[in-house]
């Protein structure tokens, strides 16, 4: 991959001078699910937790009480006791 060059302007925002966010078109962007995170399932599979989720849908479950956009989460129980925390493959959760 390649890490672009951090800009310095972002370390003095503040109420009083904002620093405006640009959209980078030429980045592509690759939203990962529960299910297909190979880091998630190696800990799945090594017992080392019961309830899994990305961080996007941690923050979503986080900000829910105030959002305006409906749930969206799919949560699945396996037999092992375990709980995925997933979006629906035909939602607009990555767009949110």
């Amino acid at each position: 991959g390649f890490l672009d060059q951090y800009n310095d302007q972002y370390d003095k925002v503040s109420t009083r001078t904002p620093a405006p966010l640009k959209r980078v078109e030429t980045k592509e962007f690759y939203p990962v699910t529960t299910t297909d995170d190979p880091v998630i399932e190696k800990l799945a599979i090594e017992g080392k937790g019961t309830v899994f989720a990305t961080d996007a849908i941690l923050a979503h479950l986080m900000t829910c009480p105030r959002s305006i956009y409906p749930w969206d989460i799919v949560v699945q129980k396996l037999p092992t006791g375990a709980l995925f925390f997933d979006k629906r493959d035909a939602s607009q959760f990555d767009y949110l």
